[in-house]
Order: structure tokens, then sequence, then C-alpha cells
């Protein structure tokens, strides 16, 4: 199965952080039958994020990013005509606009997302924690 991974959760793994990871969705990323895909999105942010100093990361993400990415062989979903259309549909219960592409990257893509965010459900996607 093809899940959307939250940038949250994406970082806790690549920090080697699994106890703020639930054991439902550490069971569906080990699980070598489904396909893990990390939004353009949550590159955007990790970027962004760490341009203007709100993430604290040794190195730029531009440095070591694209090869994390290809040990834990993610898929990359990039953000399309419809994905950005698709977010002048949504209620505005979420502001912060890199979720609010992930949510309709789920919805456009019919695909789950594994998230902590509680506020997803209100989205009606499948959201897996």
């Amino acid at each position: 199965m093809k899940y959307i991974i939250d940038t949250a959760v994406f970082l806790w793994m690549i920090f080697d952080e699994p106890s703020k990871i639930s054991h439902k969705a550490i069971a569906l990323l080990e699980d070598n039958k489904n396909k893990i895909h990390l939004s353009s999105a949550s590159l955007w942010e990790i970027s962004i994020k760490y341009s203007i100093g709100k993430l604290e990361l040794k190195k730029n993400p531009s440095e070591w990013l694209p090869n994390v990415i290809v040990q834990m062989d993610l898929a990359t979903l990039p953000i399309n005509q419809q994905h950005a259309l698709t977010i002048t549909k949504l209620p505005p219960h979420h502001k912060d606009p890199f979720d609010r592409m992930l949510i309709s990257q789920a919805k456009s893509e019919n695909m789950p997302i594994l998230s902590p965010d509680h506020v997803f459900k209100i989205y009606e996607i499948p959201v897996v924690w």
C-alpha cells in the first residue's frame, strides 16, 4: 500500500526518535510491502525552517537529505497542479500551509497519511497513527 509521511514523522525517523512514532506507524514503515512517499512539501518545509533558523541541523539539508531519501527507499511526491488547486476546496481547519499541502495530496492521491496530527482527520482523509 502507498502512504504519505508527515514531515515530523520523517524527521523523527532520520534523527532516530522512534519513541515519538506510534507502534502502528512503525509497523507500516518497516513493512517492505508498503511504499512510503515523502512530499516535496516536506522538503520545502525542512529547507525553509532550516534557512530561517527554526530547525537546527548540523548541515544544510541540501547536502545530505537527497542521500537519506535514497537510503530510506522513499518515493518523492512532487506537488502538481491538482494538489495545489485542491487546497482551495479545503475548509480552514488547519492554518499551516505545509500541512494543508500534505492533506491536499492525500486527498488527491487517495493515500493515507502517517501523522500524529489529530486535525488531519477532520479533513476526512485516512490518517494512520
